[in-house]
């Protein structure tokens, strides 16, 4: 199993970008991209990588900012569930989240947190929230903006980067992404922090790598294959009230000012009455 280098993500990407042209022509600028990548055969230098990245920003460029993105889902899924996936796919693939051999993932448009009701829409049109607030104790589920297609022979291995982390947001929603794997990926975390955790949409929370697998693995199965938004039986395992330090203390607290209000004049009242009686006596 070998980590893929950012060199060697871009140009999976680059090839994975070309299959949405599948029966037109691809962009010129995309073409210049590909052909960087085929004919480096020696391993990168960094000059490549720095090469490649300026022509995938030209051809970004050249695309603009793409109002087809369910569209591009369909066909992601067409080619992934048709088991003629070769390389990474992504919609809405943002370059500057590519550091290193880590992509970083970012808050997309859904997010349910366990003290809640229903499911709180993020983004930037009107109506809908930018930040979402996950106190101390409480669970979250999160769906990513960016929806990953794999290859039969790549592995994904996803965590939180380490800037939320300091701040106790924990994963526990597993490490790994299958291969063959299509679809938003779905993060549930848990705030085991002292303080709120705001997260905004589009916030580069979290982090995968790519590795390749020897001899690659069927097209996996399972319920969250192609999903684009959170299913409604997490919603109702993680929903109620949480648990945590914070919760308790803040019980325990309430529970000390109730009898402050209502056990203290109570003995008052009792002594008082004792008192009397004992008088009453002589």
């Amino acid at each position: 199993m070998t980590v893929l280098s950012e060199f060697r993500i871009l140009g999976s990407w680059c090839k994975g970008e070309a299959r949405f042209y599948e029966g037109s022509a691809v962009p010129p600028e995309l073409d210049s991209c590909i052909a960087l990548v085929r004919k480096t055969t020696a391993p990168p230098r960094s000059q490549d990588v720095a090469n490649l990245r300026d022509l995938v920003k030209k051809y970004e460029q050249c695309q603009g900012r793409k109002n087809d993105a369910p569209d591009r889902v369909l066909r992601m899924q067409k080619i992934a569930g048709g088991g003629t996936l070769t390389d990474l796919m992504f919609d809405d693939f943002d370059l500057d989240s590519l550091g290193g051999m880590v992509y970083d993932l970012r808050v997309g448009t859904e997010a349910y947190i366990s003290s809640g009701k229903n499911t709180i829409r993020l983004g930037q049109e009107a109506g809908k929230k930018d930040i979402v607030t996950i106190r101390p104790g409480d669970f979250a589920i999160i769906m990513t903006l960016e929806y990953v297609a794999l290859p039969p022979d790549l592995m994904g291995f996803i965590s939180v980067r380490m800037r939320y982390k300091r701040q106790g947001l924990v994963n526990i929603s597993g490490f790994h992404v299958d291969p063959g794997f299509h679809g938003r990926i779905m993060f549930a975390v848990y705030n085991a922090g002292p303080k709120n955790l705001a997260l905004r949409y589009k916030d580069r929370v979290f982090m995968m790598l790519f590795a390749n697998v020897e001899d690659g693995l069927p097209t996996p199965g399972g319920p969250n294959m192609g999903q684009t938004s959170i299913p409604a039986d997490v919603i109702s395992d993680l929903s109620g009230p949480s648990v945590s330090p914070r919760s308790l203390d803040e019980r325990l607290s309430r529970l000390e000012q109730i009898f402050y209000i209502v056990a203290i004049p109570t003995v008052i009242t009792v002594v008082g009455v004792v008192i009397a009686f004992l008088l009453g006596m002589r």
